[in-house]
């Protein structure tokens, strides 16, 4: 059976039971008698699968709207519990939430991409090399307290998808849809991935997230501000400049790894030999996802997955990579290793020599 419940004006509630084994002919009426319930008639035929009301109802007096966020264009999330929903996550070891936005490509930057001819694939404007379509923005991150609640502001009206962290910033499961939040919107949520109608454990303990402020983001260590684009150009490749291709590079270079910065047609050549070795683990979703996608368990992809990360940790590796960039490589992967992070200017290698030529992002893009 499939059910779901919409609040009218009280005391009436609309309940909608559909009987998927079952063939529904003529009407369906509710399995309620009493004088607050109706007949709604269905076409069988159509095979409905959702009935929604579209009369108005007022808002509730209790949704309160939180001014002082509103001026800012904030909104405010409480998380519960982050370890409901991601089963083999032992408890204690996420410690952070991070805040992150798929950036749309608009009209005007898709007509353009195709005037220039800077589509790959199914990317009507290249991004990266078969994997996400959007470009990706760090807005910051929160931490999660011991029992796994967390609290804090986001920014309001942006694709917004989180990711649970370790100590060592990297990614142990992360949202694969995204969530909208109006201005001075206060919203929560159970865990990670639970069932939208499922309740909340009962419990005497009050989280412990409500017993402090609610956070401001704050940014990763080595950023200057919480948010910034992902660029593959201006994170990435200075890192393999300063501790890679002094090995990495020439016409023969160690393990056939090359991981110099020269341009290719709409990318470079370290980030086309790391994704096309299957150095660093992603998801491949240039063709646009599907909305029937699986739920993958925590840690099937990402940066716990990566060739790349097990030989920057490992002792053959003779590189010294900081922490700081440590956390710059880990998070462009978690974030399903973008390469670009602006749609201006023009991506094509003809366009190379142009003003406008991979321009870097800015702080509006």
């Amino acid at each position: 059976m499939k059910s779901e419940r919409y609040p009218m004006r009280p005391p009436r509630l609309l309940i909608f039971v559909l009987a998927a084994a079952c063939v529904i002919a003529g009407s369906f009426s509710t399995a309620f008698a009493g004088k607050n319930t109706s007949k709604i008639s269905i076409d069988a035929r159509k095979k409905p699968v959702d009935i929604v009301p579209v009369k108005y109802q007022s808002v509730s007096k209790t949704a309160k709207t939180d001014q002082a966020l509103k001026k800012q264009n904030l909104a405010s999330l409480f998380m519960l519990d982050v370890y409901q929903g991601i089963p083999g996550i032992e408890r204690g070891r996420v410690k952070y939430v991070r805040v992150m936005e798929a950036m749309n490509l608009e009209w005007h930057e898709q007509a353009r991409a195709a005037r220039q001819q800077d589509g790959k694939a199914w990317q009507a404007s290249a991004v990266s090399n078969a994997g996400d379509v959007a470009r990706k923005k760090i807005w910051g991150l929160a931490k999660v307290h011991e029992d796994g609640s967390a609290r804090f502001t986001v920014p309001a009206d942006k694709n917004l998808y989180f990711q649970i962290l370790d100590e060592n910033y990297m990614e142990l499961h992360r949202m694969r849809s995204f969530v909208n939040f109006q201005p001075g919107e206060k919203r929560s949520c159970i865990g990670c991935h639970e069932v939208r109608r499922q309740a909340p454990l009962l419990t005497k303990a009050m989280p412990m997230a409500l017993g402090h402020p609610v956070q401001s983001l704050q940014a990763q260590p080595g950023d200057s501000e919480p948010s910034r684009a992902i660029h593959y150009a201006l994170d990435i490749q200075p890192i393999l400049d300063n501790n890679c291709i002094s090995c990495h590079s020439s016409d023969s270079p160690k393990g056939d790894l090359d991981l110099t910065g020269k341009l290719t047609m709409y990318f470079n050549r370290s980030y086309e030999n790391l994704t096309n070795k299957g150095l660093v683990s992603y998801l491949h979703t240039d063709g646009f996802g599907s909305a029937l996608c699986s739920l993958e368990p925590p840690l099937t992809y990402g940066s716990h997955k990566s060739v790349l990360v097990d030989r920057l940790k490992g002792e053959t590796c003779k590189s010294d990579v900081t922490q700081e960039e440590f956390i710059r490589i880990v998070t462009w992967i978690d974030a399903n290793a973008p390469y670009i992070g602006t749609h201006r200017g023009r991506k094509n290698l003809k366009w190379k020599g142009e003003p406008d030529f991979r321009p870097l992002p800015v702080s509006s893009d």
